[in-house]
């Protein structure tokens, strides 16, 4: 089994209408998707993500930094 990956979602639906964020570490795009959709259930948001809407970011950094919600609206 490979390592598992880090992906971030900043389109989901949050308690105020301002921007959100969220990060997940899974094996794959499809359990990232369920492991997101059940956490915002639990807190009380709507569990509707889809996979288009994750970026796998461990492929993507090796050392540095990516800005998920800078609030420049």
């Amino acid at each position: 089994m490979s390592e598992p990956k880090f992906y971030i979602n900043t389109t989901f639906g949050g308690h105020y209408p301002v921007g959100t964020a969220a990060v997940v570490r899974a094996n794959d795009k499809e359990e990232a998707v369920k492991l997101l959709n059940n956490k915002l259930e639990s807190s009380g948001l709507k569990g509707d993500v889809e996979q288009w809407q994750l970026t796998c970011i461990s492929d993507a950094v090796e050392n540095g930094a990516i800005i998920l919600c800078d609030g420049n609206y």
